[in-house]
């Protein structure tokens, strides 16, 4: 497919856009974000140049007082690196197929309030905009949830005057607003150059109503649904009897009403079965949800599968008779308009955004009457009494008529034109226009008709950012040889583990020794360097007699220091530096000796230090000393750099 022309954007609309979103499909979760990435793809193919700004957590070890020093290191060794050309990419096999970065969020884990949430996130967000923005000057900034993504783009969007248009999706974003400093917060999310949009008229109102705005004033613009990547089915392939469901199998989405709903079905219908496309938080929700299908009687009547990519979704949707959507409460329903794109008629909780998303649909959906899982069983049963008389074709042409692409591309880049007037000091157009189903009075030429690109689809920049410095990976270039700094091993199992195996095939990993009762098991694939930090210290104090046997009287104590008063002074030195000061400078010695053995393993040249955590890179700068062999972020970059380079 061609990209269109940008210039067949109107004058005044956005032609470059900084998109800035934590959910943007990674090596480690391709299906995040997919509604960012669905959008992305549309934007170019209205001939809009775009680059993704997404967040990796960094871990901080650090508690306490220190947690506050290490933060600002790492921030500080961090922002030279991703204001360098070296941060983005433009990794082919997930996402949209346009550069990216991945920025290093120092983050102290759990829940944060809404300002130092916000902090975390345009600590690095900025300096790496600032520097994106002189070598690639981008007129818009489009961030996805308000809370942190908005309010973090909100300080780039102010200190280079361009417009910014938040589009909210988060389902938590009315909770959150329950709280004076959330709302402090995101009603700075709106104003002069600034506009906030919905996904749903259902999220929208309950936004407004915590922040005090009249009924309405939100603007609804949905999400852009990828209706060429889900045909319709012929009904010979399909099972009546087979009901669908994808997504995370998290608590809040109603699993555990689901499974009830269908065992009551069954009552009726003994020939019902449940598929669930997806995956549980962790091993533990993934045994409730087993258990709790057990007691219900559905042993042989549901199946539970890991998650699929969009082909293998779209499959299922062909091959079922019934999409089955539990969540009490939805913003918008991506996966109930893909399966009605797919011709599959839909049973639903009311939820919000999905009654949205099934307006219109006369015979193809079924919405309970009641929150419980009797109430979603007899849509279940109503709709599968009548799947005969359901004309599929009929089902896709009303979702596609209600969410047309063009008028969803055409209400962002209007709200963001009418937002730049306002910086310009002139009139703009009404803002009107950003409603559901209806397209701004002007749109892009390039809109109207276009195809969906497709997801590997290659975006040109008119003027890309400077060839990346020699050694630096960049789209094409090799990757030098990596040096993996990840100290916390429970950490560096996990997100190793989660590469894919070609790359890890190539990394040096350095990491410590797990000592306590809980044994961490490494992957295979990389090579490891196990770092015992408390080693040097238990060998220096055995060399020196051992720690002094406080049951010894006075008299032999100092008869000893007598007889041994070299070995007596080392030792005291020895133990007056405290274990945290022992164990930074043995983590430091250990990565300076696996720094320099890199190259002595044949490897292309000078190496990338790639740090994992927030104390990962203060120990990497304070042992090597050299900010320009600082990888941009850690391994979700590692990854998009290796796959942008041809998976070398």
């Amino acid at each position: 497919m061609t990209t269109p022309d940008a210039h067949a954007v109107p004058d005044g609309w956005p032609r470059r856009v900084l998109v800035v979103a934590r959910w943007y499909p990674s090596h480690d979760d391709p299906g995040s974000g997919s509604f960012v990435s669905d959008e992305v793809v549309a934007l170019r193919a209205a001939g809009i140049d775009v680059v993704v700004a997404s967040w990796e957590n960094a871990d901080l070890r650090a508690r306490g007082d220190d947690a506050a020093s290490v933060g600002r290191q790492a921030v500080d060794a961090w922002a030279p690196a991703v204001a360098d050309v070296r941060a983005v990419s433009r990794p082919r096999a997930w996402g949209a197929g346009v550069p990216v970065a991945r920025i290093p969020a120092v983050h102290p884990g759990g829940r944060l309030p809404a300002r130092a949430s916000v902090e975390v996130h345009a600590a690095l967000l900025v300096p790496f905009a600032t520097a994106l923005a002189a070598r690639w000057p981008f007129d818009m900034v489009h961030a996805h949830v308000g809370i942190p993504d908005g309010a973090a783009a909100a300080e780039v969007a102010s200190i280079l005057r361009v417009p910014l248009v938040v589009t909210e999706h988060a389902s938590s974003a009315p909770e959150a607003l329950a709280e004076e400093e959330a709302r402090q917060v995101y009603r700075g999310l709106r104003g002069p150059g600034r506009r906030v949009v919905a996904v749903s008229r259902t999220l929208a109102s309950r936004l407004e109503a915590p922040l005090g705005l009249d009924a309405g004033v939100i603007p609804v613009v949905p999400n852009v649904i990828r209706f060429d990547d889900f045909p319709l089915g012929a009904a010979a392939d399909r099972d009546p009897d087979e009901l669908l469901w994808v997504g995370a199998r998290r608590e809040h989405k109603g699993i555990d009403v689901l499974i009830r709903a269908v065992a009551l079905a069954r009552e009726r219908r003994p020939g019902l079965h449940l598929r669930l496309i997806g995956r549980a938080p962790d091993a533990l929700t993934e045994g409730l949800w087993r258990d709790l299908a057990h007691e219900a009687g559905l042993d042989g009547a549901v199946s539970f599968e890991p998650p699929a990519d969009r082909e293998g979704v779209a499959a299922a949707m062909r091959r079922a008779g019934l999409f089955v959507h539990p969540s009490p409460f939805e913003t918008f329903g991506m996966v109930a308009a893909e399966a009605l794109a797919s011709g599959l008629p839909v049973a639903a909780r009311r939820s919000g955004g999905v009654e949205e998303v099934l307006a219109g649909q006369a015979a193809g959906a079924e919405l309970a009457d009641g929150d419980d899982a009797e109430a979603l069983a007899e849509a279940v049963l109503r709709l599968r009494s009548r799947l005969a008389e359901i004309d599929a074709a009929a089902i896709r042409a009303t979702v596609i008529g209600r969410l047309p692409t063009a008028a969803t591309i055409g209400a962002i880049l209007g709200q963001a034109r009418d937002a730049a007037a306002e910086l310009s000091g002139t009139d703009g157009p009404a803002t009107s226009s950003a409603t559901t189903g209806t397209a701004p009075a002007e749109e892009p030429a390039a809109l109207a008709g276009a195809p969906a690109a497709p997801a590997g689809a290659p975006a040109t920049l008119d003027q890309p950012p400077a060839r990346p410095a020699e050694g630096a990976p960049g789209a094409g270039e090799p990757l030098p040889d990596v040096l993996v700094v990840a100290l916390r091993r429970v950490v560096a199992a996990r997100r190793v583990a989660a590469l894919p195996p070609a790359l890890a095939a190539r990394l040096t990993v350095l990491t410590t020794v797990e000592r306590d009762e809980r044994v961490v098991a490494l992957p295979d694939g990389a090579r490891w360097i196990e770092v015992d930090p408390n080693a040097p210290f238990a060998a220096r104090l055995a060399a020196l007699g051992g720690m002094p046997d406080a049951g010894r009287t006075v008299g032999a104590r100092l008869a000893d220091a007598c007889l041994h008063p070299r070995r007596t002074f080392l030792r005291r030195q020895l133990l007056a530096v405290d274990a945290a000061t022992r164990r930074a400078a043995a983590e430091r010695a250990a990565i300076v000796a696996a720094w320099r053995a890199i190259p002595a393993d044949g490897g292309g040249g000078r190496a990338v230090v790639v740090a994992v955590g927030a104390d990962d890179v203060v120990a990497a700068t304070q042992a090597i000393g050299k900010s320009d062999v600082l990888a941009p972020g850690g391994l979700r970059w590692l990854a998009d750099a290796w796959d942008a380079a041809g998976r070398p």
